[in-house]
Formats: C-alpha cells, structure tokens, sequence
C-alpha cells in the first residue's frame, strides 16, 4: 500500500503481508488496529471480558475485518487452555468465536490465519521476485517486452523454459520484470519460478482462468508411450530440475553444457536409458495436452468481458452438467446446455461453446482463402466431398458462435459456382495463398 506495515513473526505475520499485498481481492489492510473487546466463558466457568489486539483490519472488495495470525501448535495448546475462545470447527479452519460475536453486528467477519495454511510456493515466488517488484527496477526494451507479450499472447500457456528459448533476446531478467509488473501473468500459488519447465506464462489472469478450465472439462488421456526426442547439437535437455545444453553428439558419447558453463560427457548408452526412464527430458517438450486450434483462437483473442460472460453461464449451467439439477426450464439456459454439449463433441470443450464472443475475422478468413483456393487449383482433383463436409462445419459452427461462419459458407458457396472455380468453371485463375489454421 505504500506504507510500512509492521509484523512480529517472519513464519507467519510476515507471511501474512506478503499474502495481503499480492491479493487482488485486498484494497486496505492496516496492523495493529484498536483494540476491539472479547467476552466468553473460561474454562473454569469464569466470565472473562477484556480488550485485545488483532494483528490486521483488512478491507476487501466484498468484505472487511479482523485478522489474527498464529502457529499451529499455538493455536492447538490455547484451544485446550481455552476453548470457548479458540476452536476448530467443522470446516477444518480455526474460529474465535468471542471474536465473531463482536464483528458480526457491524457485518465484518474475524478469522484466526494458521500458519499450516500458507502456501509456501507463493511465499518463496514474492520472496524470488522481491527485487522486480521495486519501482526503481528498469523496464526491458520495449522491441523485447512487444516480442515477449505477443508470443505470451499466441501460445497460451508456454512455459517459461519455452518463452526464454523462443525469445532469444529475452533474460531470465526481462521475463521476471513483466511478471512483477503484470505484463504478463504467473499463477504465483502454483509452480516455484525456479523451476522454469513447469511454470506456465499467460497475458492475464482470466486468460490462464479460462485455460485451467478448458483444461478440466476436457480431461485427456494418459499413456503409456516411453518419451523419445532426437538428440542433436543444441537441443536443451532437463536433467534433475537442471538445464543442460547438447553441444556435441560423437559416436560413443555427448557432451552436455550446463547454464553456468559446467561441461561433461554422458555415454550415449547412458544417456539413451536417462532418456526412455523420463530422468533426463527436453526442454520445449510440451507436457500439457494441445488444445484445439479454434481454442487457441479463442484464448488469443478472448476480451475480458467475454472471458467473464462465459464464466458466468458456465457457473449456471454447472448444476445441469453435473446431474445435480433436473433439465432447465429457461430457453436461454437450455440454449447454452446445447451449445456447451455440441462444442464438447466438436472440440473436446463445452466451455468454449458458452462463451459470447464470435471468432474472429482472421479465423473466418483463413477459412474462406483455403476453400476457395481449393475450388481455384483447375489442376488439382475436385474437393468436392473436403468443401461439403468443411460447409457442414460451418453451418453448425454458426449455431455455436454466430454469423461469420455462416457467411463464410453463403459466400463459398457462391464462389463455387463462378467460372474458373474447380467445383464447375472452366476458366482457370490463379490459386489464392494456401493458409493453415
């Protein structure tokens, strides 16, 4: 917030602030507030009325009150010393019911913070970033911050092991700067930043929201196939969390470069068993499941307003999705149950079809540039039967998203009919440019 805040504990205060600083949900938090009052009952029967201090008064988007931290083995020997003051309760989260009492008239809420719910992923992550997050730290050059942002955009999802070996121009530096200042997101809570083949990279946080999510309607399949890649000179391997670089591949064994300059030599009947037992991978190698093209259309383009939009018909249809509900009795819901059920069989993801945006005009047309360059190559056998089955596609893609692929189908159709096309002309022209979408 600017100011200093005060802490007593580096394991569990400090851990605290750290939480409270980066939480977007937080809009003021303040230690040491006035002292509020505590009545209950002691353990003996003795009514017991005094003034205590809380660690913090928090005031967030939705809600505002008093925050106490403690330790874990604390907060279990002052439940047994006083137990109508501290208890656990069925939620497995510890409560202070006096404490409840006195916020609850004024419509705040008083909550005990154990240290046995930190997340220490995130702690070591802002502990990791701490230097990028002074304003006094230089931004990257503006062609390299363009160059990172975009890539980011187009492939949602990278990791960040990918992004530094795309981006050549790129240092750990520059990625790192982005991340503080929210240029580009990192789910803080979930992988450590040292550990660049696991951590994913987004533009936002509502992007990488709707890709988990694309992701957990859309279970894949697990196999069974031993990892194999080509080993060659400059292919980046990760070997026990560590980078190392292939520099040279002779005929009995490979020489290894470590990111701090380290050089060994593996025999190539090591390497090769490293290798199908998963201890030595390659860096750019994708762990996660490709989405479907059109997906990643989407998350390219998504607007936050639509990303919200999809979330909020997705939280409605859940019931319904998962049985836990009769049919719905609102034709705007049974709508988006239908659309959420033909974008699973036509993309593996219902998720995408509740969404309100229509894809973009670039989707639409590379679409249209490659039917009818189909129908211009005079030389080439009719696609008759590809631009049939792809108009199909287009009709029922135009019941999910909306008119452009419609379009694209009217005018495609029409274009079929002109002289010169493949499907009925007889005049050659010349074959449009050959897209891939």
């Amino acid at each position: 917030m600017g100011v200093t805040i005060q802490f007593e504990s580096h394991r569990n205060e400090l851990a605290r602030i750290y939480e409270l600083e980066h939480d977007p949900e937080v809009l003021e938090y303040y230690d040491q507030p006035p002292p509020i009052e505590l009545v209950y009952l002691a353990k003996s029967g003795r009514r017991n009325r005094h003034r205590y201090t809380p660690d913090f008064f928090v005031i967030r988007t939705h809600s505002a009150g008093w925050e106490e931290c403690k330790v874990e083995p604390d907060l279990v020997k002052l439940a047994r010393e006083s137990p109508n003051r501290y208890q656990k309760g069925v939620d497995s989260k510890w409560h202070c019911p006096p404490g409840e009492s006195y916020a609850a008239p004024f419509g705040f809420y008083f909550c005990i913070c154990s240290d046995a719910d930190i997340n220490w992923i995130f702690q070591q992550n802002v502990i990791w970033l701490e230097d990028y997050f002074c304003s006094t730290c230089g931004l990257p050059d503006s062609l390299i911050t363009q160059t990172l942002v975009t890539t980011v955009k187009k492939q949602a999802g990278i990791t960040l092991a990918e992004l530094l070996q795309q981006v050549e121009d790129a240092s750990r530096d520059d990625i790192y700067t982005l991340i503080a200042t929210g240029q580009v997101y990192v789910n803080l809570n979930a992988t450590k930043l040292a550990e660049p083949e696991q951590v994913k990279v987004f533009l936002n946080r509502e992007i990488a929201c709707v890709y988990e999510q694309f992701l957990s309607v859309a279970p894949y399949p697990v196999t069974d196939e031993i990892p194999t890649f080509r080993v060659t000179v400059g292919t980046s391997l990760l070997w026990d969390g560590q980078c190392w670089k292939v520099v040279n591949t002779g005929m009995t064994s490979t020489g290894l470069l470590h990111t701090n300059g380290r050089f060994i030599e593996l025999p190539n009947a090591a390497l090769e068993a490293l290798i199908k037992e998963s201890k030595i991978t390659q860096v750019n190698r994708r762990e996660s499941p490709n989405l479907h093209p059109i997906i990643q259309e989407v998350l390219e383009q998504a607007r936050l307003e639509d990303i919200a939009e999809a979330k909020r018909r997705y939280d409605i249809l859940l019931p319904y999705l998962s049985g836990c509900s009769p049919a719905p009795s609102s034709s705007t819901v049974r709508r988006w149950h239908h659309q959420y059920r033909s974008a699973e069989a036509l993309y593996g993801s219902g998720y995408i079809g509740v969404r309100s945006a229509k894809l973009t005009f670039t989707a639409t047309q590379r679409l249209e540039t490659l039917l009818c360059g189909s129908l211009a190559n005079k030389n080439a056998v009719p696609h008759q039967k590809f631009v049939c089955s792809t108009l199909l596609l287009c009709q029922l893609t135009f019941k999910l998203f909306g008119t452009e692929f419609g379009n694209v189908a009217i005018r495609v159709s029409g274009y079929r009919n002109q002289p010169g096309s493949n499907g009925t002309g007889e005049d050659s022209v010349s074959s449009l440019p050959d897209h891939h979408f």
